[in-house]
């Protein structure tokens, strides 16, 4: 399974994510040739390298004029359902657009298809959340999953008024998720990261048993006291029984006492090629105060029958 792990040190935002995706790999025109097709307002996505306190990572500005269109939970749906997009990613956007209607409905007393976005009906939040979608579906991601989120603390100025930090839409949105405030002053987390965290069905933990293919660094807009990115891990998923097989080296013994040391070397020869990772000799005394060796060999689980013949060939069947 294809893995996206969200590794939110320093929180996670629309364009941090955007940033990330792109840096690990994904074309900026599987993102902006199928948001091309939505009705929105001319917009330009503009992706460039920056610096944030010595990690490398991509910045993301969405530029668009000021139209004033102002739109609802119900007609930013309607728009995705009606558009030309690729299945999975309409059906993240839709869910996540639907957390965010709930959390705002909840925290404003309203209903939900009322909601009124404000900016989190702008270009920007559509651009960021669809594109998101996109690009998690351009890499083959099959799951989301995401650390202990920061959040930030102090308040924030919203076209609703001053909130305090993490907004109320943010707590709503990341319930039963693990969340910390690192102790910085600034919002870290926006209700459009959290969005896309809950929209994608994220589980919150630790990195999994993973190989990595592409890692992607998403740059947020300020500088911090500590590197201000997303970092964005993808890769295959390695299942509890691979992860302990490939953890796992096994020893065979055998106590030798009747065997010409000289013979020793052919014998090591051929439990290398059989797959030995080492292979090496004890002196011991047996009963009856003989003097003799254990052989000791090193390997894999998957090399362990092929060793065990050679010990068997080599010696048992003597």
């Amino acid at each position: 399974m294809k893995i996206a792990y969200f590794d939110c040190f320093s929180g996670v935002a629309g364009d941090m994510t955007l940033g990330a995706l792109i840096d690990a790999g994904v074309p900026l025109e599987a993102m902006t040739t199928p948001l091309g097709k939505l009705p929105l307002e001319p917009f330009d996505i503009e992706a460039t390298r920056v610096d944030r306190l010595g990690l490398s990572a991509i910045h993301v500005r969405i530029r668009a004029g000021e139209t004033g269109v102002f739109r609802t939970y119900a007609s930013v749906r309607a728009m995705l359902e009606q558009a030309d997009l690729p299945s999975r990613s309409r059906d993240f956007a839709l869910n996540a657009y639907q957390k965010l209607a709930e959390a705002e409905a909840h925290v404003h007393g309203k209903d939900i298809a009322h909601v009124a976005f404000h900016e989190l009906g702008s270009i920007d939040t559509i651009v960021d959340i669809l594109g998101a979608a996109l690009g998690l579906e351009h890499l083959g991601v099959e799951q989301i999953r995401s650390s202990p989120v920061a959040t930030g603390m102090g308040m924030i100025r919203t076209e609703h008024g001053v909130f305090p930090v993490p907004g109320p839409a943010v707590v709503e949105l990341l319930k039963g998720a693990p969340l910390y405030s690192r102790g910085i002053p600034t919002e870290l987390t926006t209700p459009t990261g959290a969005a896309i965290l809950t929209g994608g069905r994220a589980t919150f933990g630790d990195i999994p048993a993973m190989r990595v293919d592409a890692v992607g660094y998403g740059a947020g807009s300020r500088e911090l006291e500590i590197p201000n990115v997303l970092r964005l891990i993808i890769g295959e998923e390695i299942s509890e029984e691979a992860e302990a097989r490939a953890l796992t080296a096994i020893v065979i013994e055998a106590n030798i006492d009747d065997m010409n040391p000289e013979l020793y070397e052919h014998v090591f020869e051929r439990l290398f090629n059989a797959g030995a990772q080492d292979v090496w000799i004890t002196p011991i005394v047996m009963k009856r105060g003989r003097p003799a060796a254990t052989l000791h060999v090193l390997c894999g689980p998957s090399d362990e029958r092929a060793c065990r013949d050679v010990i068997f060939t080599a010696f048992l069947s003597r």
